[in-house]
């Protein structure tokens, strides 16, 4: 089993996830891990686009950024499987990002 404080990537995270053998605990402690990772990333990207002037079309917006943070704050309040799989994906990503 992986402690928390050996997670350093997506693939050792997936292993302490997998290693909570309560669901609804493994599904908190996920939501949560998404949430402080989006957030942790909003500074950077709150900076980034500040220095900005108007975004073109194909550059990165702030949307991405602020979506992680609202889906994993709605799969804690509103579960279903759909956002809950969404939440995994924004974690996913925000780990990438940081």
């Amino acid at each position: 089993m992986v402690e928390i404080a050996e997670v350093q990537d997506r693939e050792s995270l997936e292993a302490y996830l997998d290693g909570i053998a309560d669901e609804e605990i493994r599904r908190r402690t996920s939501l949560r891990i998404a949430f402080y990772s989006a957030a942790r990333v909003l500074p950077n990207a709150l900076d980034y686009f500040a220095d900005r002037p108007k975004p073109r079309s194909r550059e990165l917006t702030a949307a991405p950024v602020f979506g992680a943070l609202s889906i994993c704050e709605g799969a804690a309040v509103y579960p279903s499987p759909e956002i809950t799989y969404a939440a995994g994906d924004a974690a996913a990503y925000a780990a990438d990002a940081a």
